[in-house]
C-alpha cells in the first residue's frame, strides 16, 4: 500500500509539473507512427524518403542543377538541414521507414510542443490552456487537410513558426543569450520550409506584428521599447548572418522562382481558383480547402478519401465548435493582454483565408492585383491558414480553459451542475479532437490510393529503377536522358503506376532526364523534341543531337490508365501516346537503338550521340525573332491591287480610230473580211470595286457594237470578262448608259475594249467614259434608289406591285469567311430584309445569306453585325435590299462594312460582338441553356509550334475558357488545349501566354470561347497571338540543326562584328573538355579566327567565362576576364563570342556558386563570432561577481 501511494504522489507530483505535459504532448506525437503500415510515406511533395540522401544532399550544394530541364537555378540548398538529417540517419544504421518516422514525430510532436511554449509564454500559469492548445494545434481540420495531405517541407514552417514567435517575445522581452542562441537555432532549423520563399515573408508578418503590438502595449516605458528595437535588431542581424548559407545562393533564382511562380495562371486565377470554395464560414471552421470534393486528373479516384464522410452534416454542426471556443477565448483579451496579437492574426487571417469570397472579395481581389508581393498568399486558405492555426490556437486553448474555470467555480454550489458541466466539457474536448480530426487517428489522413491512383505509401522503389541508376552511373553525366512520356511539370499524377507527387526521375537514376520542362529556358525545344520523337517525326533526330541526348527512356511504368492516349493539350503536363503506338515510334527511327531494358524501363540509344557539353564552331545563322500571327489573314496580299497605269487605245482589227478635241473616240472598220471582232482596247487602272460606270454610246451601220472590261490575272490569264454595253445593231443616236463592274479574285489587270464586227464603214463612238469605285444599284419594282455620301436609299412607290421590290447590287468578295456590319433605318417599312445572293459560274442563284430579318414600321439607326461564309460553287455574290410594297415607305443602309475574317459560329444563347480595337465580346442570354455557351471560328495554322499571348477579362462568369480544339479531316475534335484556366466572376484585363503543339492527325482547328450559361455573363478577349516559334521554326527548317554552326538572334548579330551569313573562312577552332562539375567547366579552345564557345546548358547570365583556373574568391570578386562577349544561341544554349585568335585556358563557371561559398563562410563566421559574444559576456558577469566580494568571502 505504502508504495502504490508513494506512487500516487509521485504521478501527482508529476501531473502538476511542465514535464507532464512535454510528456502528453509527446505521446500524442506518436500519433503518426500509425499511419505507415509497414510502408514508407512518398508523394504529392516530398518524394526525398524513397530517395538516396547522400544523392540528393550533393546535388542541393550546387546552385546550378544540370538535370532541370536544360539546366536551370536550383532552390533545394535550402532544404540541406533536412537532406543532411536523413543522410545522417541512414548513415548510422537508420532504415528509410525508420528515418521517415522520426521525422513524422519530429513535425508533428514539435509542432505541439512549439505551440505549448509560445502559449506558456504569452499565458504564463495558464497549463490547461497551452495544453489543449498545443493539442489543438497538432489535431485540427486545417492541418488534416493540407498540410498532411500535401505532404511538403512547409511542414517545417507548421512545426517551428510558433516555436520561432515564441522565442522572439522572449529574447526582446529578457535579452537573454541562451533565448537567442535558441532562436538562431530554430531559425537554421527552419530552413527548409523556406524552399517556397513565401513563407519567409509570413514568419516576418508573425514577428512583425508581434513587435508592433508589444511596442503598442508598451508605448509609455521607453525603456522597454528601446530594449526591444534594439533585441530586434541584433536577432534580425544574426538571423541575416547564420542564414546567409542559403539567402545569398537563392539570390540567383529567385528570377527562376518568379518565372514559375507566374504560371500556369496568373496570381489572381489561382487566387479564385483555390478560393472557390472557401465561404467565410467554411474558414472559420478550418474548412473550405479547395481540393476537399476534387478527383485525381482523369479517374473518379476522390483526393481526400475521406472527404464523402468527413462533410456530413453532423460534422458540419459539431465544427462550429472551433469559432465558438476561438470568440471565447476573444472574449479574454482584455484580461490577457498576451492574447491581443494571437486574436488580431486570428481574424485578419480568417478574412483572407476566404481569398476572393464575399464579404469584401473585391478588396482582395484588387490588393492582389495592386501588390506583386501578394503572389506568395495566392493559394489564401493555405497560407493564411496557418498563421490562422498560429492565432487561434492560444485562443481555443483560453477559451477551454475557461470554460473549465467557470465549471470549476461552480462546483462548491452543486455537484451534480459540476459533474455535468465537466461532462460538456470533455464532450467538447473529445469532438475537437478526435471527432473533428477522425481521420487522423484512422490513419485516412494518408492517402491510400484509389482505383487507379497509387497509394502514397511506397513499399519501395522498384529494383529495376535502381539497376538503371547504376547502369548509368557507370557512363558519368555528360549526356542527357530524354524520357517518354516527357512531364513538363513538377508533379507526376500518371507518370509511375507505383507512385504519384513530385516527379522524382533525376533524383532516381542519378542522370539529367531534362524534367520538368514548364517554366525554365529551353523548355519549349525540350518539349518541341519530346514531341517530335514520340511521334517519330523528322527533326527529333537533329534536336536529340543538338541538345545532347544520348538515350531515349520509354518509361512502361507510367499510369496509362490516368495519362491520355493523345495529350499533346499538356492539360496535365504530358506529351505522350499510347505506350505501343510510343514503342513502335521508336523502333521505326533508324538514329535508336534499344540498348537495355530494366523491368519496365526500356533505354534507346541515339547512334548519332557525340559528346556535347561543349563546343566550338567558326559557323552561324542568323534568326530573326519576329514573330507574325498566323491568326491573322493576309487580306493585304490577297485584296491589294497592283498600282497600274492607264494605258493608250490601240487597234485591234482592220480600224480607222481616232479621239477629237471634244473627248470623243471614234472607230470605223476598213473591211469586210478581217478577224472575228475589230475595235479598240486600252488598259485602264482600277481599285479594289466594286464600281460603276457611266459613259455616252453611239452607232453608224453598226453589227454588234459593244463595251466591256476584260481582267486578267498574274500570269496573264483571262479571269473574266464584263460586259458594259449589250451589242447593238444599225444606227443608234448618243445615249447614255451606265453599269457595274467588279473585280474578280486574283485580278491584277484591267482592259476596257470597244468592239464590233468587222463590216466596212461601221462606226462605233464613245465619250465621257467613267469609273467611280461604288457599287452600280440596280432596282427592281416600282421604287427610287439613292446612294449618296454612303447611305443607300430605297423607296416603295406602289402598294400594287410585284411580290418584293427593291434593288441589288453586285459585290466583290473573297473566300471568306467573313464579317460584316452595317445600320439600318426604316420609315414605314413592311417586311424589310437585307441579304446576300450567291450564284454559281452560269448565274444561277444557289444560296441566300440573310443578314437582316423582316423588319416593320419606323426605326432609328440601328447597328447589325455577323458573320458568313462562301457556300460550295460560288463565284459571284449580289447584295440585296427587299420589302414588301408600300407607298412611301424607306429602308436605307448606311456604313455597309463586309471583311475577310474568321467565322464566328454561335452555340448556346449568346450575343457577340467585335469592336474596331479588335475586342472579342460574348455574353451569356440565359441561365437555363446549353451546359456551355459561346462562340467558335475556325483557324488556318501550320506545323508549329506556337507560342501565343493574349488578354482577357471576365465579368460575372461562373465558369469561363479560352481553348483550341484539335479536328481531324472530317472536322471531329480529336484533342484540346486550353489556353485560359476557368475563370470565374469579375476580372480586370489580364495578359497571359504559353506555348501550344499541334497533333500530328491534326487537319484543322477552332478557337472556342465558351462559359457557363449565366445571364449577363461575359468575357472579353484581344490582342490575340498565336505565332510560330522563331528558334524552333529556324532549327527545324531545311535540313535542320548542323553541329557545326549555332543560330543567333538578329540583335546579337548586330551588335557583334559578324557577317549576315555563314562563314568559313579560317580553320574550324577545337575545343576539349578537361573536367567539369555542375557548376563549371575547365576546356581548352583553339581557334584561328573568330569563333562560338558553346556551354550546352540553359542561358543564365550568372555564368562567367575566366581565363585559367580561378579560385572561388576571384569568381565571386569579378566577372569573367575571357576577351568575349556572353549571348544565348540555338534557342536556349550559354556561348561566348570570342574575336581573337589564339590558345586559351578557359574556365566556366556558374557565379552564384561562390555565393554560396560565402554564406557558408559568414554562417560559419556569425555562429563563431556569436558564441564569442556569448562567452566574452559572461566571462565578464563572473568577473565582475568576484570582484563585488572580499576574497575571504569568496
Amino acid at each position: 500500500m505504502k508504495v502504490l501511494e508513494t506512487v500516487r504522489r509521485a504521478a501527482r507530483s508529476f501531473s502538476a509539473t511542465t514535464w507532464f505535459d512535454v510528456a502528453l504532448i509527446s505521446a500524442v506525437g506518436l500519433l503518426p507512427l500509425t499511419w505507415f503500415r509497414g510502408s514508407v510515406i512518398a508523394g504529392w511533395d516530398l518524394p526525398w524518403p524513397v530517395l538516396d540522401p547522400g544523392y540528393v544532399t550533393k546535388t542541393a550544394v550546387s546552385t546550378w542543377n544540370p538535370a532541370l530541364c536544360l539546366g536551370a537555378p536550383d532552390i533545394y540548398v535550402r532544404a540541406l538541414p533536412y537532406f543532411l538529417g536523413s543522410a545522417v540517419l541512414r548513415k548510422v544504421g537508420f532504415s528509410p521507414l525508420a528515418t521517415e518516422m522520426l521525422w513524422f514525430f519530429f513535425w508533428f510532436a514539435g509542432a505541439g510542443l512549439s505551440m505549448y511554449l509560445l502559449i506558456r509564454v504569452l499565458l504564463p500559469g495558464r497549463r490547461l490552456a497551452a495544453v489543449t492548445g498545443a493539442l489543438f494545434y497538432m489535431l485540427n481540420p486545417f492541418a488534416m487537410m493540407v498540410r498532411w495531405h500535401e505532404l511538403n517541407l512547409w511542414l517545417f514552417f507548421y512545426t517551428l513558426a510558433p516555436l520561432m514567435l515564441a522565442l522572439f517575445i522572449l529574447c526582446i522581452r529578457s535579452g537573454r543569450r541562451g533565448y537567442f542562441a535558441a532562436f538562431l537555432l530554430a531559425a537554421f532549423l527552419l530552413s527548409p520550409g523556406h524552399v517556397n520563399l513565401g513563407s519567409v515573408i509570413m514568419l516576418a508578418l508573425v514577428l512583425g506584428g508581434y513587435l508592433v503590438t508589444y511596442l503598442v502595449q508598451n508605448r509609455r516605458a521607453r525603456d522597454m521599447v528601446k530594449a526591444a528595437l534594439r533585441r530586434t535588431a541584433i536577432l534580425a542581424v544574426l538571423w541575416l548572418g547564420i542564414s546567409a548559407w542559403w539567402i545569398l545562393p537563392s539570390i540567383a533564382s529567385l528570377r527562376q522562382e518568379a518565372k514559375i511562380t507566374k504560371e500556369p495562371g496568373n496570381t489572381t486565377d489561382i487566387l479564385k481558383w483555390t478560393s472557390e470554395d472557401s465561404s467565410w464560414h467554411k474558414v472559420l471552421r478550418l474548412q473550405g480547402y479547395w481540393a476537399f470534393d476534387e478527383d485525381n486528373s482523369g479517374t473518379e479516384d476522390p483526393l481526400l478519401t475521406y472527404a464523402r464522410d468527413y462533410g456530413s452534416a453532423p460534422i458540419d454542426v459539431l465544427s462550429w465548435l472551433i469559432p465558438a471556443l476561438g470568440i471565447a477565448g476573444l472574449s479574454r483579451v482584455r484580461r490577457n493582454k498576451g492574447l491581443v496579437w494571437p486574436a488580431a492574426l486570428w481574424v485578419t487571417s480568417v478574412f483572407f483565408m476566404k481569398g476572393v469570397q464575399p464579404p469584401l472579395g473585391g478588396f482582395t481581389r484588387a490588393l492582389f492585383s495592386a501588390l506583386t508581393v501578394m503572389s506568395v498568399f495566392r493559394n489564401p486558405f493555405d497560407k493564411f491558414g496557418m498563421l490562422a492555426l498560429i492565432g487561434l490556437s492560444p485562443l481555443i486553448g483560453m477559451g477551454l480553459e475557461a470554460f473549465y474555470g467557470l465549471i470549476r467555480s461552480r462546483a462548491p454550489k452543486s455537484r451534480s451542475l459540476a459533474a455535468g458541466g465537466m461532462g460538456v466539457w470533455a464532450a467538447a474536448v473529445f469532438v475537437l479532437l478526435f471527432v473533428l480530426v477522425w481521420p487522423m487517428w484512422t490513419g485516412e489522413v494518408i492517402y491510400g490510393g484509389g482505383e487507379i491512383m497509387p497509394s502514397v505509401r511506397v513499399g519501395e522503389v522498384p529494383g529495376y529503377c535502381r539497376e538503371a541508376a547504376s547502369w548509368l552511373e557507370e557512363q558519368g553525366n555528360g549526356f542527357r536522358i530524354l524520357p517518354l512520356p516527357y512531364n513538363r511539370g513538377f508533379w507526376s499524377l500518371a507518370l509511375f503506376d507505383w507512385y504519384q507527387g513530385h516527379d522524382l526521375s533525376r533524383w532516381m537514376l542519378k542522370a539529367n532526364t531534362s524534367t520538368p520542362s514548364f517554366g525554365f529556358n529551353g523548355g519549349e525545344i525540350m518539349e518541341y523534341t519530346a514531341y517530335e520523337v514520340a511521334n517519330g517525326r523528322a527533326y527529333g533526330r537533329t534536336l536529340c543531337r543538338m541538345l545532347n541526348v544520348k538515350y531515349v527512356m520509354l518509361r512502361e511504368d507510367a499510369n496509362w490508365e490516368v495519362l491520355p492516349e493523345y495529350d499533346y493539350s499538356m492539360s496535365i503536363g504530358y506529351i505522350a501516346r499510347s505506350a505501343e503506338e510510343m514503342r513502335e515510334a521508336l523502333d521505326r527511327q533508324d538514329w535508336l537503338e534499344p540498348v537495355a531494358r530494366f523491368g519496365k524501363l526500356v533505354f534507346y540509344l541515339n547512334r548519332d550521340w557525340q559528346p556535347l557539353s561543349a563546343q566550338v564552331t567558326g559557323n552561324h545563322r542568323v534568326v530573326d525573332l519576329h514573330m507574325e500571327n498566323v491568326l491573322e489573314r493576309e487580306d493585304t496580299e490577297k485584296d491589294a491591287v497592283p498600282e497600274t497605269e492607264a494605258g493608250p487605245w490601240g487597234p485591234l482589227g482592220n480600224v480607222d480610230w481616232g479621239v477629237d478635241q471634244e473627248g470623243v473616240l471614234s472607230v470605223t472598220s476598213l473591211s469586210d473580211q478581217d478577224q472575228a471582232w475589230v475595235g479598240v482596247e486600252r488598259k485602264i487602272s482600277l481599285g479594289k470595286g466594286p464600281f460603276t460606270c457611266s459613259y455616252w454610246f453611239k452607232t453608224e451601220n453598226a453589227s454588234q457594237a459593244h463595251l466591256k472590261v476584260e481582267w486578267f490575272g498574274e500570269n496573264g490569264r483571262l479571269l473574266d470578262s464584263q460586259k458594259i454595253q449589250e451589242g447593238l445593231d444599225g444606227d443608234n443616236d448618243w445615249a447614255w448608259n451606265s453599269g457595274s463592274l467588279v473585280r474578280p479574285r486574283g485580278a491584277v489587270e484591267a482592259r476596257l475594249l470597244l468592239l464590233m464586227r468587222p463590216k466596212r464603214g461601221s462606226t462605233v463612238y464613245l465619250r465621257d467614259f467613267s469609273v467611280e469605285e461604288k457599287p452600280f444599284i440596280t432596282a427592281f419594282g416600282k421604287v427610287t434608289c439613292r446612294n449618296e455620301e454612303g447611305v443607300v436609299s430605297v423607296t416603295s412607290l406602289s402598294d400594287q406591285d410585284q411580290e418584293w421590290v427593291g434593288a441589288r447590287w453586285p459585290l466583290r468578295l473573297g473566300e471568306g469567311p467573313f464579317a460584316y456590319s452595317f445600320q439600318v433605318r426604316t420609315d414605314n417599312a413592311v417586311h424589310a430584309h437585307l441579304k446576300v445572293e450567291w450564284y454559281d459560274g452560269e448565274g444561277k442563284a444557289i444560296r441566300q445569306q440573310p443578314l437582316m430579318e423582316g423588319f416593320y414600321g419606323t426605326t432609328e439607326w440601328l447597328p447589325h453585325s455577323g458573320t458568313f461564309e462562301r457556300p460550295p460553287g460560288a463565284e459571284s455574290a449580289d447584295m440585296v435590299m427587299l420589302m414588301k410594297p408600300a407607298r412611301d415607305a424607306t429602308m436605307e443602309v448606311r456604313d455597309l462594312v463586309i471583311e475577310e475574317k474568321y467565322l464566328i459560329t454561335t452555340f448556346g444563347k449568346v450575343s457577340w460582338s467585335e469592336n474596331e480595337e479588335g475586342v472579342l465580346s460574348v455574353t451569356s442570354l440565359s441561365d437555363q441553356d446549353l451546359e456551355w455557351v459561346g462562340v467558335r471560328y475556325s483557324v488556318s495554322l501550320g506545323e508549329g509550334p506556337f507560342v501565343y499571348s493574349y488578354q482577357s477579362r471576365t465579368e460575372n462568369t461562373v465558369s469561363a475558357h479560352l481553348k483550341v480544339e484539335w479536328l481531324d479531316e472530317k472536322g471531329r475534335v480529336i484533342e484540346f488545349r486550353h489556353l485560359q484556366p476557368s475563370v470565374q466572376g469579375s476580372t480586370d484585363w489580364t495578359e497571359r501566354s504559353g506555348f501550344l503543339l499541334k497533333p500530328p492527325e491534326a487537319a484543322g482547328a477552332e478557337l472556342v470561347i465558351l462559359m457557363e450559361p449565366a445571364e449577363g455573363a461575359r468575357m472579353e478577349v484581344r490582342d490575340l497571338f498565336v505565332g510560330e516559334q522563331s528558334w524552333i521554326r529556324a532549327l527545324c527548317s531545311g535540313e535542320g540543326y548542323s553541329p557545326d554552326t549555332v543560330y543567333i538572334s538578329r540583335e546579337d548579330a548586330e551588335r557583334l562584328p559578324l557577317s549576315p551569313e555563314t562563314s568559313g573562312e579560317t580553320r574550324p577552332p577545337t575545343c576539349t573538355l578537361e573536367s567539369s562539375r555542375p557548376w563549371s567547366a575547365k576546356l581548352r579552345l583553339k581557334a584561328d579566327g573568330p569563333c562560338f564557345l558553346v556551354l550546352n546548358q540553359a542561358y543564365d547570365a550568372g555564368w562567367q567565362a575566366y581565363l585559367g583556373s580561378p579560385g572561388w574568391l576571384k569568381v565571386l570578386t569579378s566577372s569573367g576576364d575571357l576577351p568575349a562577349t556572353h549571348l544565348m544561341v540555338n534557342g536556349y544554349a550559354n556561348a561566348w563570342f570570342v574575336e581573337e585568335a589564339g590558345e586559351y585556358q578557359i574556365t566556366l563557371y556558374y557565379r552564384p556558386q561562390t555565393l554560396l561559398y560565402l554564406g557558408v563562410t559568414l554562417s560559419a563566421l556569425t555562429w563563431a563570432l556569436f558564441a564569442a559574444w556569448c562567452i566574452s559576456v559572461a566571462v565578464r558577469r563572473r568577473v565582475g561577481r568576484e570582484s563585488a566580494y572580499p576574497a575571504e568571502e569568496q
